[in-house]
């Protein structure tokens, strides 16, 4: 027993200028302040470009959210951004529906839905090329 209490107090006695002392994301070793990376700062590779493009204000920086259609004529289609030749897109063809109708959108190709929608993929703005 008296043995663990000298263990113990000598852990104790540990000098001032050794102490560890944890505030959020700022860590103190002594007199000195350190600060860590936060997460945008760590980030790397196409982590780092898609949260620069957040930051930008392109929330949506890989066009994946549901789009509402517009009027899907012939000579006015709906407009999908594409970062490759081609897209899958789906059409939830009537408003109650819960099926949802898929296709393949080839690049400045329109292509008529079986509702008669039509749809059209034009090239997207590469966000990790913008400064």
């Amino acid at each position: 027993m008296s043995m663990l209490r000298t263990t113990l107090n000598s852990i104790a006695r540990v000098p001032e200028s050794k102490h560890f002392i944890q505030s959020s994301r700022t860590f103190w070793f002594g007199r000195d302040k350190v600060r860590f990376p936060k997460d945008d700062d760590h980030a790397t590779g196409e982590e780092r470009l898609v949260r620069m493009a957040i930051a930008r204000g392109n929330k949506d920086p890989f066009d994946l959210q549901e789009q509402v259609r517009g009027p899907g004529t012939k000579d006015n289609p709906n407009i999908v951004k594409t970062f490759s030749g081609t897209r899958m897109v789906g059409c939830k063809c009537e408003e109650d529906s819960s099926a949802i109708k898929y296709m393949w959108l080839h690049l400045n190709e329109p292509k008529r839905c079986e509702c008669g929608f039509w749809f059209k993929a034009v090239p997207a703005e590469k966000f990790w090329e913008q400064k």
